[in-house]
């Protein structure tokens, strides 16, 4: 249960994502600089099965993980003992410097006990979107002007629906969205809980809300964290920092 929006900015992007859980699932712990390869990104830690749905590395690559859950019927017929953490598939691509880097490894890798799942990989020049029902995969090249993306177990097409529309009427069209109207969607709650970005339910709802900024001009990386108090009541809003390794082109 996740929402993703996106919007190039001039040599660089704005990426936002809200992480929807059960209410029951561990605090996450926030952002901290880490190292694949040699190479440093910020992610956030999901304390329950040590991976992560969102991380930035230092050439600016972005690695954002939605559940899938239209293949309904191929996570109902996965085996508990064999499962592997989605979470994990993040942190096994976040060393690479572009999006096809990524979606190649994706590829190549033996995906039979990940149950269901979207990828995303954005870059300043491409963003993709690698999707698995359980039994195969599909490459999916998103709007170079932005867009939004969203899942949600409960009610998943009704939520998709009305998600697009809420995107429509609060952000407009993306060639000429402004940075602030995809802030305003993403702590949108609307009255019932349930249909709203920053979704509140009784069993579930919206554990935080990161905004990351890539800027090849500062050639700096700005990882702003929200932790919500529906589950982290005393962590405040923090401001994370990776410098970038290299002008876009030159990658």
């Amino acid at each position: 249960m996740c929402t993703l929006s996106w919007k190039p900015q001039d040599s660089g992007y704005l990426l936002l994502f809200n992480r929807d859980e059960s209410r029951l699932r561990s605090a996450a712990s926030p952002p901290l600089v880490h190292q694949h390869k040699k190479v440093k990104f910020l992610a956030p830690t999901d304390t329950q099965h040590g991976g992560t749905w969102l991380l930035v590395n230092e050439y600016g690559i972005s690695i954002a993980l939605l559940n899938n859950y239209a293949a309904s019927e191929a996570i109902a017929n996965m085996d508990d003992s064999v499962r592997s953490s989605r979470g994990l598939l993040p942190l096994a691509c976040a060393d690479y410097a572009d999006v096809a880097a990524v979606m190649e490894h994706l590829q190549s890798m033996h995906l039979g006990n990940y149950p269901p799942f979207h990828l995303v990989a954005m870059g300043v020049d491409e963003a993709m979107v690698f999707t698995w029902n359980g039994q195969g995969y599909q490459l999916t090249k998103l709007n170079p002007f932005g867009g939004m993306l969203t899942s949600s177990a409960y009610n998943s097409t009704g939520i998709a629906v009305s998600r697009s529309e809420l995107f429509l009427a609060m952000v407009g069209e993306m060639a000429s969205a402004k940075a602030d109207h995809l802030e305003n969607f993403h702590w949108y709650r609307s009255d019932d809980g349930a249909t709203g970005i920053r979704m509140l339910r009784e069993d579930a709802c919206t554990h935080s809300i990161s905004r990351i900024t890539v800027s090849f001009p500062d050639q700096m990386i700005r990882y702003q964290y929200s932790p919500q108090k529906e589950i982290h009541p005393d962590e405040e809003n923090r401001v994370y920092h990776l410098n970038l390794l290299s002008q876009a082109s030159s990658r």
